[in-house]
C-alpha cells in the first residue's frame, strides 16, 4: 500500500504551506519585539530576513522528512 504522502502533488504544497506559516511566525514575533524595543525598522529587517531563511529551510526539512517516510 502507497502512503498518502508519496505524491510530490501533495509532499511539494504541504512542504510549502510548512514553510509560509514558519516566515509568518517569525516574521510577527520580531515585529512584537521590535514594537516593544522601539526600534521596528531594524528588527523588522532581520526578521523579514530571518523569517525567508527558516521559511525555506523549513520546506527543504519537510521535503526531505516526508519523501523519507513515503520511501517505506
Amino acid at each position: 500500500m502507497r502512503a498518502p504522502f508519496g505524491s510530490p502533488f501533495f509532499r511539494l504544497p504541504f512542504a510549502y504551506l510548512i514553510g509560509v506559516n514558519v516566515f509568518g511566525l517569525v516574521s510577527v514575533l520580531t515585529f512584537v519585539v521590535g514594537a516593544l524595543l522601539r526600534m521596528v525598522p531594524v528588527v523588522g529587517l532581520a526578521g523579514l530576513l530571518a523569517g525567508t531563511a527558516l521559511g525555506v529551510l523549513a520546506v527543504g526539512v519537510e521535503t526531505k522528512r516526508s519523501s523519507a517516510f513515503s520511501s517505506d
